[in-house]
């Protein structure tokens, strides 16, 4: 059984099964809130819409959270009076594979990778909005402060509640009407894309010692 200390002293391979299997109450999660965005049960999809519009539009946010948290304290009350813990002491992690020695190190080198691009992404994406805080990029900058005055003064005008049951609305609604707009979304998110894409980031000096 891994302790916080085994944990530690866990190779990179194993700290991220073991994250893996952490995670694995969200494959239950991510593909239910997909199916209601998607709109495979409708009736719990219009539920689910109907019940956010009211709770915003009654500003009733506040009451939810609380009535979410006291289900959290149900639930949890629930697992002490059965014992639930007598029953999952731990957490078991299978290391084994049915790949070969070869398949395995190939499938951990493309895993790095994948990692390794995210890192590669998260750091031209911060190096990016730098540039533009900074004013590297005069004609983007400039974009950006008239979108930010735009938002500004929309927020100002109107009400969060009601931009709240707008982006709501949006998010059900997508897929319904996404059928008719493909083409149109995909030219705007080019669009962006190449936006984006023309941002220069800031450059980058990797030196040994600190100046």
């Amino acid at each position: 059984m891994a302790t916080v200390e085994g944990l530690k002293e866990e190779g990179i391979s194993d700290s991220f099964m073991v994250l893996m299997e952490l995670l694995s109450p969200l494959k239950i999660v991510v593909p239910s809130c997909q199916q209601i965005l998607a709109w495979d049960r409708p009736v719990v999809t219009l539920l689910v819409f109907s019940a956010t519009l009211i709770i915003t539009y009654k500003e009733w946010i506040g009451m939810a959270i609380a009535a979410l948290l006291v289900w959290g304290v149900r639930e949890i009350y629930q697992a002490k009076r059965v014992r639930i813990k007598d029953r999952y002491g731990e957490i078991v992690v299978c290391t084994g594979s049915d790949q070969s020695s070869v398949e395995s190190i190939v499938s951990a080198h493309h895993g790095l990778k994948g990692v390794q691009s995210i890192v590669q992404m998260a750091n031209i994406s911060i190096l990016k909005i730098q540039s533009i805080l900074l004013s590297r990029a005069p004609k983007h900058t400039n974009m950006v402060m008239m979108v930010m005055i735009g938002l500004a003064i929309f927020l100002a005008i109107v009400p969060l509640k009601f931009i709240i049951m707008t982006l709501t609305s949006y998010v059900f609604m997508m897929n319904v009407f996404k059928r008719g707009k493909n083409t149109e979304n995909d030219r705007t998110e080019r669009r962006l894309k190449e936006w984006w894409n023309s941002i220069p980031a800031i450059p980058v000096r990797i030196v040994d010692k600190a100046p």
